[in-house]
């Protein structure tokens, strides 16, 4: 679940000139007014080797190495420009980040207090919503400076109507409702001032380290027809965390915020992109081509934004950026994407996320094929479409009394019985989609299979008639071991024999004349199994 309280809201402080680190003081006429913004950024490049450096005084921290990850537009605006601020009377401020996210914030000469949140709460559970925090959050007691010590506890709750049913022991259970509860306990101490270096410049700032224990437990009202209705306990979690966050007067806005857990270890790393200014500038949006599209396709995306921009930056959700005014994308996994434009020009920016605005999936396969005749022999040639022929299988069914046969080969032999027409199909399955194409096989009389002799037909000449080679084909058990098979021309000669044991032979017709030819079949004591005729071309 997207943390609650990133609050980037906590740094965006202007002031007068600096008499010395040792003055450094934030009060309530520090705070930028409502229609300002700024660009902040996170980096997740550089997490391994960040360290949030020592306490105490004239202390230099450089984060002069941190990379822009991820960046985003944060405004500062009145309540009743929100979304959600007929629901938070007292409010004087709000921060806006991502696109959706609002917090309601309340200023007075004491202290800045977080009042309530709303919008995007959750993207894990799709949740819009809005919720007070109570007791309120002190987010920062006034004035602020060097060895400020305090602590504060808050909480928030909010309810959300689920109306799904899940499968439980045998039955259906429906969830109607989850509440979300978080208690946040702080402990708050500005532990250093000096010299803090970022991409952005050297700035004289002070250190504040908060120690945030967050309790959070979620329940779900579960309803079991038709008398059991209660809440029942899903989660209880509790973590510990140490932010550090870097403030300088003369930029209106924490400089660095840095997180890190019990270990030591620096969860993540956000920094003032560019400078607070005022909102002057244009409003992003954005359309696209379509929102549903398939591996490997094209998308065209197109800014619809106001207020002559002058930069456009996309994030398109599965780690590809672009630049263009109208960029084309393509998506090469499957998945459903958040898209993000980020704006400026002169006067100012603006951010626009569409959460959930991409899916892409797999294309359907489409099955197809063609095939050669040789006889009574086909070869099939598979020609499907969007398949991986690793992880394609292939269901013949040919239409015989050969029964179905299971595949990972694009080209195979299949002898049928005879002449005829057969209906031939091939299933694809690539394990995400299917699809099964079927076409019909004219094979024709060709004359000379009828047997001379025997009541059973116990071997296929394939192809007959041939201009070239061609196949002795077992397709019934004959009784004995060895046979013998015998060529003879027109006039009765023999001019060639074999003994087989094997169920397909090959016997080569390089040296014959185009012709009528007679064969028999006998076994080794001489007795006539089969005989047939074979037109050479």
């Amino acid at each position: 679940m997207k943390k609650l309280f990133t609050l980037l809201v906590a740094g965006y402080f202007y002031s007068a000139c600096f008499h010395g680190y040792s003055q450094i003081r934030i009060t309530q006429d520090d705070l930028a007014p409502a229609g300002t913004f700024l660009i902040s950024a996170l980096d997740t490049a550089t997490l391994d080797s960040l360290t949030p450096g020592d306490s105490g005084e004239d202390v230099t921290w450089d984060f002069s190495a941190l990379q822009n990850t991820v960046i985003d537009t944060v405004k500062i605006l009145h309540p009743e420009e929100t979304p959600f601020g007929a629901s938070f009377p007292e409010a004087n401020k709000v921060v806006q980040e991502y696109g959706s996210l609002y917090y309601y914030l309340k200023t007075s000469s004491s202290s800045i207090d977080a009042i309530g949140i709303g919008g995007s709460l959750s993207s894990d559970y799709n949740i819009t919503s809005s919720a007070p925090l109570s007791p309120v959050q002190t987010y920062l007691q006034f004035p602020s400076t060097y060895q400020t010590y305090y602590k504060d506890v808050s909480a928030v709750q909010f309810n959300v109507y689920l109306g799904t049913t899940i499968p439980y022991n045998g039955q259906d259970i429906k969830v109607d409702s989850v509440r979300f509860i978080r208690k946040i306990t702080k402990e708050v101490i500005f532990d250093g001032y000096g010299t803090t270096v970022t991409p952005l410049g050297s700035f004289p700032s002070i250190r504040e380290k908060s120690i945030e224990t967050n309790h959070d437990s979620i329940m779900a009202q579960v309803v079991i027809p038709p008398y059991i209705n209660y809440w029942f306990p899903f989660l209880d979690t509790q973590t510990v965390a140490v932010h550090y966050r870097y403030w300088a007067k003369e930029i209106g806005y924490s400089l660095v915020n840095l997180t890190m857990d019990t270990s030591g270890t620096i969860q993540s790393a956000g920094y003032l992109f560019t400078k607070p200014a005022p909102i002057a500038g244009p409003v992003a949006n954005f359309t696209v081509s379509s929102n549903t599209t398939f591996v490997g396709d094209t998308l065209a995306f197109k800014d619809l934004s106001l207020g002559d921009p002058e930069s456009w930056y996309w994030d398109f959700g599965d780690g590809a950026t672009d630049t263009d005014q109208n960029p084309y994308h393509i998506y090469s996994d499957t998945g459903i994407f958040a898209v993000t434009l980020i704006i400026t020009n002169q006067n100012g920016g603006d951010t626009l996320k569409k959460m959930d605005y991409i899916t892409v999936s797999m294309p359907p396969t489409k099955a197809a094929f063609t095939y050669k005749v040789n006889g009574y022999i086909v070869e099939f040639i598979d020609q499907s479409q969007n398949i991986i022929p690793s992880l394609t299988t292939w269901w013949w069914d040919f239409g015989d009394s050969s029964g179905i046969l299971k595949t990972t080969k694009q080209v195979l032999k299949h002898p049928f019985d005879g002449p005829g027409i057969y209906q031939v199909c091939v299933t694809v399955n690539n394990s995400l989609t299917s699809d099964t194409a079927c076409r019909s096989v004219t094979l024709y009389n060709i004359g000379f299979e009828e047997m001379c002799h025997g009541k059973k037909i116990y071997w296929t000449i394939s192809p007959n008639p041939s201009s070239g080679d061609f196949h002795l084909i077992e397709k019934e058990k004959a009784t004995g071991g060895t046979k013998i098979f015998s060529l003879y021309d027109n006039c009765g000669q023999k001019i060639f024999y074999k003994s087989f044991s094997e169920s397909d032979i090959l016997i080569s017709s390089a040296s014959l004349q185009g012709g009528i030819f007679f064969y028999r079949i006998t076994d080794r004591k001489g007795k006539l199994l089969q005989s047939g005729r074979w037109l050479k071309l």
